[in-house]
């Protein structure tokens, strides 16, 4: 993967984390808690993003066995 193809999944990923935030803050009930379905969107957030992240190493380390 190309240093502008991890910059664009940067990006992306930049604008999905502010779709989240923008469904956390819609999603504060009116005590100031965040709702369970909140809770559960951040932690899928974060699981899909280490994802990603480990699935790029991974094609890195494939890309580098490649070349040798």
């Amino acid at each position: 993967m190309s240093k502008v193809s991890l910059a664009l999944l940067k990006q992306r990923s930049a604008a999905v984390e502010s779709c989240v935030s923008e469904i956390e803050n819609m999603s504060i009930n009116k005590y100031g808690e965040q709702t369970e379905v909140a809770e559960g969107l951040r932690n899928n957030w974060d699981l899909l993003y280490s994802m990603v992240l480990d699935l790029h190493e991974n094609i890195q380390d494939f890309m580098g066995e490649v070349k040798e």
